[in-house]
């Protein structure tokens, strides 16, 4: 054990350890480190000898339950707890796999999250476009892109030991917090993708209450060049973080990457034809009486 301890430093590995899946029993557990008999250092900062490590459960209390039990469950398990963080190094990395009840709780709060925001996206499109056929096509559209980007998690932990994986630098990506905040950004960039197309649509159908082949067809040609430019963009964002940013941005940007293309893709295939009603063009229609006049009239 080191001579000189940190109280902040060692609060920080028995917090991180607890989310370990040795330690999965002790997680939520609150614990304080006071420090004794401090000693200041030549930087500024102050260690001690020796330190108190106060754990409180209220689940279990000394006074009511046997001695036994108290032992066992309390303070022997956070004695072993506590020896381990004090072996680890003063630099411990931050743990990136959680225990099964945290990655249970992860991924509640990740779907909750993602369900209310749809919702949410739902109202709000229905009373900007006035349609429930247009903000019902957007949500099906980010549904979509979620359903693809956790099928692209759920397939690197097989590329991963392939060649390609290898030379794409690829691992077995799990759900944490970068990826939630990963699929939180593909939602809002596909939302963003999605409006703009359809309010060209909107805007192209003038005062009729549905949309037409031809409309929504100028209308992707219309809004075409402006999604290849800044799906490309994004494109280069996403490659650049997954290159650059470390093992820790590297499942971000790799779900940012997937979101971006399937995006794109679904804004233009998936939203932008589906509110195509099959109705007859009354433009077409005038075009064919006009048609039928000239040739009666030859």
């Amino acid at each position: 054990m080191p001579s000189l301890l940190h109280a902040d430093d060692l609060k920080q590995r028995i917090t991180r350890l607890r989310n370990q899946p040795d330690f999965s029993a002790q997680a939520g557990r609150d614990s304080e480190v006071v420090g004794l008999d401090p000693v200041s250092l030549p930087d500024g900062q102050r260690a001690f000898r020796s330190v108190v490590v106060m754990v409180s459960d209220p689940s279990i209390n000394s006074l009511k339950s046997p001695f036994e039990t108290w032992d066992g469950t309390l303070a022997s398990a956070e004695w072993k707890l506590v020896s381990t963080a004090l072996a680890q190094g003063t630099t411990l990395d931050q743990v990136s796999s959680f225990s099964p009840t945290v990655a249970r709780s992860l991924v509640a709060n990740a779907t909750v999250a993602v369900a209310i925001s749809l919702l949410l996206m739902l109202g709000y499109i229905w009373v900007r476009f006035g349609s429930f056929r247009f903000s019902f096509c957007t949500v099906l559209a980010l549904v979509f892109n979620m359903i693809v980007c956790l099928g692209a998690l759920a397939y690197s932990g097989m590329l991963s030991h392939t060649g390609l994986g290898a030379a794409l630098h690829m691992s077995d990506f799990r759900i944490d917090l970068n990826v939630v905040a990963g699929l939180l950004t593909v939602l809002g960039y596909g939302l963003n993708d999605t409006v703009v197309i359809l309010d060209r649509v909107r805007e192209n159908r003038g005062k009729a209450t549905y949309a037409t082949r031809n409309v929504v067809n100028s209308s992707i040609n219309q809004s075409f060049g402006r999604t290849v430019l800044t799906g490309g963009n994004s494109v280069a964002t996403a490659l650049i973080l997954y290159e650059l940013g470390g093992s820790g941005l590297k499942p971000f940007g790799y779900v940012y990457f997937v979101g971006v293309l399937v995006s794109t893709f679904s804004s233009i295939a998936i939203a932008a034809t589906l509110v195509y009603a099959q109705r007859e063009d009354p433009t077409a229609q005038r075009e064919g009486a006009a048609a039928g006049t000239a040739i009666v009239t030859a």
